[in-house]
């Protein structure tokens, strides 16, 4: 896609689990589902669980980020040696937690970021997501 077809959080970038600078619009045509996490959060742990649950039944398009806003990638990194991984894993930027800040200022955590394929917020739900909605959401993102 060309820059001026990517959508806001296309224009975004994280941090991988190595420390590169990554750009979401790597995902430009494709739904995501983003969890906001920590390693230390039990209600982000549960729902990371659901959704690995769910991911063999939701559609091949859509993408799962795991964006952490643990202090540092090697939590991330022993967290996910004996834990389900995601599409993407990395860890949340200063400039991608602004975002967030723009729809949703509350601190807490889990959210779950839901994007559309042209990178536009579809929805950013906060605490624990029941299985039924994350399954809804994932079919319904285009």
């Amino acid at each position: 896609m060309a820059p001026s077809e990517l959508g806001p959080v296309h224009r975004l970038t994280v941090t991988d689990l190595d420390g590169k600078q990554v750009s979401l619009a790597q995902f430009a045509g494709r739904p995501m589902i983003i969890e906001i996490w920590a390693t230390w959060c039990g209600p982000c742990l549960a729902n990371r669980r659901t959704v690995h649950e769910l991911r063999g039944s939701m559609p091949e398009r859509v993408r799962v980020i795991g964006l952490s806003v643990d202090t540092g990638a090697q939590l991330v990194r022993t967290h996910l040696k004996s834990n389900p991984a995601n599409d993407f894993e990395g860890m949340a930027s200063p400039e991608f937690m602004e975002f967030v800040r723009t729809i949703n200022p509350s601190p807490l955590i889990p959210k779950t970021m839901y994007v559309d394929s042209k990178g536009r917020v579809a929805d950013l739900a906060e605490g624990t997501q029941s299985a039924k909605w994350l399954a809804a959401m994932a079919k319904n993102l285009k």
